[in-house]
């Protein structure tokens, strides 16, 4: 069974388009059939600067950039795509701030197909691009806490699940409710309405660059652990102990990942300098 693409939205000039979703959700695929002008991916972005889109040393980098070109489009008025995972609050506030600066809509695509579909779909990717499980785990319960009501709370003008007929692990597909909520942060709205989406804390661009390259400081040291775990995996008499201490140390990491604040700068700065130096030391000492 084919499914058709999805339908294209309506949508007022200048309207900021936020994806929310984890890796492998099928954001870029669903980009190709947006329709709007402009589109920025920090995938993209990585390859354009460093040459390479998986590369995440370079994140801090590609968020400036990214936010240089959103500040662009927004001034100029252009509907832009922000292809990026966006699912934790704290990035999607700072975006919100960005729009109403400007005064343009920002409308929240929620595209999740179930769990298994992700870790699938991520599994046959490019080895630069393969997000770790756990990573990914976690990214899709942070989308799934990501509500239409939430988003439309947080202060987003509209909220709109998206379909893109992935298929499900099982072969069938990922049938999502296609809907369209509508929030009270911009005038003549109708539909759902939540009132009270004041931000509790204002995020800096430079805040919200640093924390997400400390979050993906941790995921690398998360993934050189996976290196860890598939390199002996691949040996004809695997070391068990070898991969029990690495996935404990995963877990670790997820825990410690969970503390990261970005209202501390110290913090923050501390860890993308020690994750950043582990995840070296980890792929180093591979076998």
């Amino acid at each position: 069974m084919t499914l058709p693409p999805p339908g294209p939205l309506d949508l007022a000039p200048g309207t900021l388009l936020v994806a929310v979703g984890p890796g492998a959700a099928g954001k870029s695929t669903y980009a190709g059939t947006a329709a709007v002008v402009a589109v920025i991916c920090l995938d993209t972005l990585r390859r354009e600067i460093g040459g390479d889109e998986g590369d995440q040393s370079i994140t801090p980098v590609a968020v400036a950039r990214q936010n240089a070109l959103l500040e662009q489009y927004l001034t100029t008025g252009i509907t832009v795509f922000l292809d990026s995972t966006n699912v934790e609050a704290h990035v999607r506030a700072g975006l919100v701030k960005r729009a109403r600066r400007h005064g343009r809509p920002i409308v929240a695509l929620r595209i999740l197909p179930d769990l298994d579909t992700c870790l699938e779909r991520n599994r046959i990717r490019p080895a630069n691009r393969r997000v770790p499980p756990d990573t990914l785990r976690w990214q899709h319960a942070l989308a799934a806490e990501a509500t239409p009501q939430t988003l439309l709370a947080e202060g987003f003008t509209a909220v709109h699940d998206i379909d893109t007929g992935l298929r499900s692990a099982e072969g069938e597909p990922c049938r999502m409710i296609i809907s369209t909520g509508k929030g009270d942060s911009m005038p003549n709205n109708d539909g759902i309405s939540i009132t009270g989406h004041l931000d509790p804390y204002e995020w800096s661009d430079e805040e919200t660059a640093s924390y997400e390259a400390a979050i993906e400081a941790v995921n690398g040291a998360v993934g050189a652990y996976s290196a860890v775990i598939a390199a002996e995996e691949a040996k004809p008499e695997p070391d068990q102990g070898i991969i029990a201490k690495a996935r404990q140390e995963q877990n670790r990491l997820a825990r410690e990942r969970e503390l990261l604040r970005s209202t501390d700068p110290w913090q923050i700065a501390a860890a993308r300098r020690r994750y950043a130096e582990l995840a070296r030391e980890v792929l180093a000492g591979i076998s």
